[in-house]
């Protein structure tokens, strides 16, 4: 496209956009990333077929339906590990502690990731984490910390791990939530004029006193 902050979604991109946007997609329930040379998971949905069938987070992807993942990248694996739901298929992994891999046969299904879990760590202290940007993240984002705060939480840790973005208009709301009217957002730059524009917090603060630390780390991949 010419422009570095663009790409063309195609069909085989577009799970990726549906999982941002409604949090909905058929798969395994994994979250995985690069690490080194090798495809691992770095967390496992609850309730889902992965959690059921004993994938653990740091187990490291070494073959799928009996086909060697090694030197293959994030995308090549996760190709193979995405199909219909109701299909079965095979994962083998390396696990820490183990001589040998791990093989270990999931049943695709459909899997829905909650956009925010919410927690306290300790006294005073609430934990949320943001999952993604989807539709429904800033409505359940307000709600959990308001029940944080009725919990006792007077400080905040936004935790944004792994997040991988989401609708623009969200996040925004998201930030809103945070921030005094009038305070600048985000701004979109184009090569069309009329495609320009500046995020403003356009709401009073509804969390604008309460101390608040944002952690995040690099984008990992849902399955």
């Amino acid at each position: 496209l010419g422009d570095p902050n663009s790409r063309l979604i195609d069909v085989g991109s577009s799970t990726d956009l549906d999982l941002t946007l409604t949090g909905n997609y058929a798969g395994l329930g994994i979250r995985v990333g690069q690490v080194g040379d090798w495809v691992t998971v770095m967390s496992v949905i609850s309730g889902t077929p992965a959690e059921r069938e004993g994938l653990l987070p740091g187990d490291r992807i070494v073959g799928v339906d009996g086909e060697s993942v090694a030197g293959w990248d994030e995308i090549q694996v996760i190709e193979k590990l995405r199909g219909p739901v109701g299909e079965p298929v095979t994962v083998r992994v390396a696990r820490l502690g183990l001589s040998e891999p791990v093989e270990l046969s999931v049943t695709r299904d459909s899997v829905h990731v909650p956009p925010v879990l919410a927690y306290r760590a300790e006294a005073g202290v609430g934990v949320v984490q943001l999952t993604q940007f989807s539709r429904a993240a800033r409505g359940e984002l307000l709600t959990a910390v308001e029940e944080l705060q009725r919990q006792g939480a007077d400080r905040l840790v936004l935790d944004l791990r792994g997040n991988p973005g989401g609708l623009l208009e969200e996040g925004v709301a998201v930030a809103d939530l945070f921030l005094p009217a009038g305070e600048t957002i985000v701004s979109t730059a184009s090569r069309v004029n009329d495609q320009n524009h500046v995020f403003r917090a356009e709401e009073p603060a509804v969390f604008g006193d309460l101390p608040i630390v944002c952690w995040t780390a690099a984008a990992i991949t849902d399955l």
